[in-house]
């Protein structure tokens, strides 16, 4: 078989890619390394291969289980420097008690101008083509960052709780960043300092600003603050 030791080649190259991605990569991956349209059906139909909940994304059969697959496959089809900022994920990934939620949220640095909106159109069109609209939410990313993104929760890209529920402010999500920021700070996972600097560091304007009066208020050792039903 003269094409022999060059099919291996190019599976040794996405092994390669994979192993450093829980077995993970995506199909754009596997063409760099030589394994065409015509090789993605060969090895999924033979199950060499599966596919993930993320489009375009797919894992080696026989890899070792994973319970945050999930979340790698989405983070790794939504490019890099995309991060896991919601309630959901902080929980999948054992910061808070909440547990496991859908939708997964993205929070992805899009770029300005025309190739900006055009890989936002691209990955939203490949939600709808896959029916995972309801799976998953883009946002914009949030500026400003105090301490950056966390990185070593079990390898997965995701904001500090506090730049959390600021993340959760600025998509119109109060209820959700008032409950989140509740549970963090009765954990002793965030002091209310760090919630008040993330707060202006992202800009997120007065509400912010409300809910961290509201959470602060009637805590041992604090003044009394006004809530947002009063203000």
């Amino acid at each position: 078989m003269p094409n022999k030791g060059r099919r291996v080649g190019r599976r040794r190259r996405l092994l390669r890619v994979a192993a450093g991605q829980e077995g993970l990569f995506t199909a754009a991956q596997a063409l760099d390394a030589g394994l065409d349209r015509r090789a993605r059906y060969h090895h999924l139909t033979y199950g060499n291969w599966r596919r993930t909940a993320a489009p375009q994304v797919f894992r080696l059969a026989g890899w070792p289980p994973d319970q945050h697959e999930r979340l790698r496959a989405w983070l790794l089809w939504a490019g890099p420097h995309a991060l896991l900022t919601s309630w959901t994920a902080l929980g999948l990934a054992g910061l808070t008690g909440s547990g496991p939620a859908d939708p997964v949220d993205l929070e992805i640095p899009f770029g300005i101008g025309r190739s900006g909106r055009r890989r936002r159109h691209r990955l939203l069109r490949q939600l709808e083509d896959s029916g995972a609209t309801e799976s998953v939410r883009l946002h914009r990313a949030v500026t400003g960052a105090v301490t950056g993104a966390v990185s070593g929760i079990d390898g997965l890209r995701l904001r500090p709780p506090a730049e959390a529920v600021c993340a959760a402010i600025l998509s119109g999500r109060s209820s959700a960043a008032l409950r989140l920021a509740t549970e963090l700070l009765d954990s002793g996972l965030v002091e209310p300092g760090e919630l008040s600097l993330a707060a202006r560091a992202a800009h997120c304007g007065p509400v912010s600003d409300l809910l961290v009066c509201r959470l602060m208020a009637g805590r041992p050792g604090m003044p009394t603050w006004p809530t947002l039903s009063s203000a």
